[in-house]
């Protein structure tokens, strides 16, 4: 297929999950600084405490910044190969792409955060980097290793993308959701008012903030949506059950 050329508004619809992973950042960091979020901390005075960060706000922020050019840049030269110009599917076949997304990011992403855990090489070269945020914050979420980042995160867009022929703005809707998750429950505070803390059940802030605990690492691997590759994989612990250390 000939390659097409992109109008702008195809531009905006590919950069929109990254605006919305700093603009709900962007949020949260205000509403933090202003107080709004005082006393929903899960780790109070974690954020700063260098114990749990050992990495810098300015390494994490470039890195993430990195990352997202890099499934920018992918994302554009799939475009340009074929951006299919076409009409929404059916309701049927939208249910399908999303239905099938959904559960395939799920799948790549728990198998593979597990075996980047259990095995030693990949953990202490690779998802060591995540973990140096011991109290995770908002945009936080994306800081990995570049290798990482390619494998857990912009292969698990690119993949359903090809695979379940995804209408551009069915990839935006599914990809915005699964990024802004990301920030939620990377937060680091318990807010009964976020819905997405609410609307993925056991997949919630304190479910992931309980993986970065030390008596968590081998425990509750499962993003972004649900907890059922845990409960299958017999790695589910309830967050309230891991000892705060």
């Amino acid at each position: 297929m000939s390659s097409v050329e992109l109008k702008l508004f195809d531009y905006l619809i590919i950069a929109t999950p990254f605006i919305a992973y700093w603009g709900l950042s962007g949020v949260y960091l205000i509403l933090h600084k202003v107080g709004v979020l005082k006393g929903y901390e899960i780790q109070p005075g974690g954020f700063t405490d260098p114990k749990k960060q050992r990495a810098s706000p300015l390494k994490v922020f470039l890195t993430v910044v990195a990352q997202h050019c890099a499934a920018i840049g992918m994302s554009v030269a799939v475009a340009e190969e074929s951006y299919p110009y076409r009409p929404l599917p059916d309701y049927l076949t939208i249910l399908f792409q999303v239905v099938g997304t959904v559960l395939f990011i799920d799948a790549w992403a728990y198998w593979w955060h597990r075996l980047f855990h259990v095995n030693r090489f990949l953990y202490r070269h690779f998802h060591s980097w995540h973990h140096d945020i011991y109290a995770p914050y908002c945009f936080s979420g994306q800081f990995n290793h570049p290798v990482e980042g390619f494998l857990l995160d912009n292969l698990s867009g690119a993949i359903p993308l090809v695979l379940f022929d995804l209408h551009p703005y069915v990839a935006c809707a599914i990809f915005t959701t699964a990024i802004t998750k990301n920030v939620s429950d990377h937060c680091g505070f318990k807010l009964w008012f976020d819905p997405w803390q609410r609307v993925f059940g056991g997949n919630n802030t304190a479910f992931h903030d309980s993986h970065h605990r030390l008596q968590g690492l081998r425990f509750n691997y499962s993003q972004p949506f649900f907890v059922f590759w845990d409960v299958v994989g017999g790695t589910y612990k309830d967050p309230e059950k891991i000892k705060v250390d």
